[in-house]
């Protein structure tokens, strides 16, 4: 089972919390619900990249079970907050704190069917 310590655990909050504070400004109007197709996508995207790099490390590149968790973890994140970065700073995108959010629960869902 993937051990992540209360140190890891609170840097990655932090993390998250201080990047997607810079990267929201979502007009009023722009539809951005909760439970929509666009938050299925981020949640579902999030889960494949973090079970498929978290294979990937463990099985084929012989890493520890936490050392892969952990990296996939910050990779399919970085991915996710890059992607929300690009997004804030082209009008023609919508930049959201939800689909950070829907980013990290497709993490919690891919590190805990990758780690069974």
């Amino acid at each position: 089972m993937l051990q992540i310590t209360h140190k890891f655990a609170l840097t990655f909050v932090l993390v998250c919390v201080c990047i997607s504070v810079g990267c929201t400004h979502v007009n009023a109007d722009s539809g951005d619900q909760w439970f929509g197709k666009d938050k299925l996508k981020h949640a579902g995207a999030s889960a494949f990249y973090t079970i498929f790099s978290y294979k990937l490390l463990h099985h084929h590149f012989d890493m520890s079970k936490n050392d892969s968790g952990r990296l996939s973890v910050g990779f399919t994140l970085t991915l996710g907050l890059t992607k929300e970065y690009y997004d804030s700073k082209h009008p023609e995108e919508t930049s959201s704190f939800k689909d950070i959010i829907a980013d990290i629960a497709g993490i919690a869902l891919g590190i805990y069917i990758a780690t069974r």
